[in-house]
């Protein structure tokens, strides 16, 4: 472990110089526990952080993340620019259906670009790993430290500290508070909740490919489905793209295939969509084995209620909230309830208050998003989901009689997404949300 080189160039860190000062125990270096980190060392709050991975560099790259109510958070962090300057973006999202004719697409209104970098009305793309990065170079150390190859054996509540074991550690270490932020397969959450995962019948691939010859992929995000499969794909970084491979499997059959290797992943991929019109299944054939993970989808009911009141434990992220991919909204929910919980901290001297004031918050804010993503499991998985009406009733458009004529005559006149009359048609055809 790095405990030894933690104490060394910072001797006086678990010291406390005032009977006010407060150190928070964070497990696990994603995205909420680095941005948990960030936002207490802005109210001036220690924190250390410990990851289970060897290094930055050793987790896999991960996918691309759409930021939406998470700029926010980003906003509050002091990040927004850095966010801006090394993330991507995109202004239109269409829909096909697996011959490749379009099903429904629109492009929300432009605005100008703001002060902080962003522009309204274009979506946000990072990947994760570049967001963790920016994270992780944001931490000042003499606020936060981040403790790598540190994997949580146990820990014990005392009365007013907690107590952290680490494996290959002899000794324990002490926090006035813990923060689990270990993801979807908690620790933390197993030791005080102890509840278990639930599967949602669907396997979720991720692919991450170059877009050059791609000229669809050009500032969009597209889907394709045959009403059971269906692929999703939007901007990754620079110059990539990343897609989401999405279908109903059987759990054991999830399982095997998880544990298969990329090669049989690929391979599957490819079957499925075999007869999905291109770009769709060039996408898939251009991908580097290398690049491409698969996994069952997994979530939990939303918490009810509060943790225990005296308890100094909370949960973030993931550990707290664990919902499918299909909205996007598990990094955003992350970096809310970062700075959410950092502020309650600043705020209520009481420890145990605090993070019950952020779990109120927390699971009034995350339930609908995390029963939300289920229902994408159905919704995004039918038959219905090829059907034009079907499309506008789910964005909240309506019944768009100019819209179902539009799509319609652009299906009439054997019009589809390889076909570049369709990219000069869309651009005097605005569907604008």
């Amino acid at each position: 472990m790095d405990f030894e080189r933690l104490f060394i160039s910072h001797p006086s860190f678990f010291e406390t110089k005032k009977d006010s000062e407060k150190i928070i125990g964070i497990i696990g270096g994603g995205i909420a526990g680095l941005a948990l980190a960030i936002a207490l060392q802005k109210h001036k709050i220690r924190s250390v952080v410990f990851e289970k991975d060897e290094s930055f560099d050793s987790r896999h790259q991960g996918y691309g993340l759409t930021m939406q109510q998470g700029g926010r958070a980003l906003k509050t962090l002091g990040l927004s620019q850095n966010i801006a300057e090394n993330s991507v973006s995109s202004h239109g999202h269409f829909v096909f259906d697996s011959e490749g004719y379009v099903i429904l697409y629109w492009m929300p209104e432009e605005k100008k670009e703001r002060e902080d970098g962003w522009t309204s009305g274009r979506n946000c793309h990072i990947s994760r790993q570049n967001l963790r990065h920016i994270l992780l170079d944001a931490l000042d150390p003499d606020y936060t430290n981040v403790v790598w190859n540190s994997k949580l054996d146990h820990f014990v509540e005392k009365e007013e500290l907690v107590e952290l074991w680490f494996k290959d550690c002899d000794s324990e270490i002490t926090v006035n508070a813990l923060a689990g932020c270990d993801g979807i397969y908690s620790k933390v959450r197993k030791k005080i909740l102890g509840d278990d995962l639930s599967y949602l019948g669907v396997f979720v691939m991720l692919g991450i490919f170059d877009n050059s010859k791609f000229s669809l992929c050009q500032d969009r995000v597209i889907q394709m489905s045959n009403g059971s499969t269906r692929v999703f794909a939007m901007p990754y970084d620079k110059t990539r793209w990343m897609w989401q491979l999405s279908f109903p499997y059987d759990y054991d059959a999830s399982i095997s295939l998880s544990s298969s290797g990329s090669l049989m992943l690929k391979e599957t991929a490819l079957e499925l969509c075999k007869d999905f019109a291109n770009p769709f299944l060039n996408m898939i054939e251009e991908t580097s084995i290398d690049l491409i993970t698969g996994y069952p989808v997994y979530d939990r009911d939303p918490l009810q209620a509060v943790l225990k009141e005296n308890s100094l434990i909370t949960l973030l992220g993931d550990a707290a909230h664990p919902m499918s991919p299909f909205k996007g909204q598990g990094a955003n929910q992350a970096l809310l309830d970062a700075v959410i919980l950092a502020d309650e901290i600043k705020k209520n001297e009481n420890l145990k208050v605090a993070m019950r004031k952020y779990e109120n918050n927390m699971i009034e804010r995350t339930k609908n998003k995390v029963l939300g993503s289920r229902m994408g499991v159905s919704t995004l998985h039918c038959k219905e989901f090829l059907d034009t009406e079907y499309q506008l009733e789910r964005r909240g458009f309506g019944n768009s009689n100019s819209a179902i004529e539009l799509i319609n005559s652009i299906r009439d006149q054997g019009i589809k997404c390889d076909d570049d009359r369709f990219l000069e048609l869309i651009k005097s055809n605005r569907f604008v949300s």
